[in-house]
């Protein structure tokens, strides 16, 4: 099984000149392995071939290690600690038909995305409680 995560962070500018640092973190494409002696594998390979990689991070649903490709682009090695990782396609897929439609409210109303995306995060987080 694979996952891929897309990060959208409105208040940011799009990349172009001198680029926001947070699309050095959001803008990356995540591999998963097998293992955290995988990802741990991969590091000690990568160091050996000279790349400079941070981590291992244990983010306690993923354990991951990051690195830039020869272009700059941001690579993530992964391994899935929460056997559940994987098994959100429809929490997924709602989150992001709410996202969708908080930004065409947005639109509609002329509200400040950033304004509206801090309105969600709360909603979001009263629901959970």
């Amino acid at each position: 099984m694979s996952t891929i995560a897309f990060f959208e962070a409105p208040e940011l500018p799009p990349p172009a000149g001198i680029t926001h640092p947070a699309y050095g973190v959001f803008q990356h494409l995540a591999l998963q392995v097998a293992s955290r002696q995988v990802v741990d594998g991969w590091k000690e390979w990568l160091v050996a071939q000279g790349v400079d990689v941070l981590g291992p991070v244990d983010h306690k649903i993923i354990y991951s290690i990051y690195f830039h490709d020869p272009n700059g682009i941001r690579l993530e090695i992964t391994a899935v600690l929460d056997p559940a990782w994987n098994d959100q396609g429809e929490q997924a897929r709602a989150s992001l038909a709410e996202w969708e439609q908080v930004k065409a409210g947005a639109r509609e109303t002329g509200r400040d995305l950033v304004d509206v995306l801090g309105d969600l995060t709360r909603r979001r987080s009263h629901r959970r409680s």
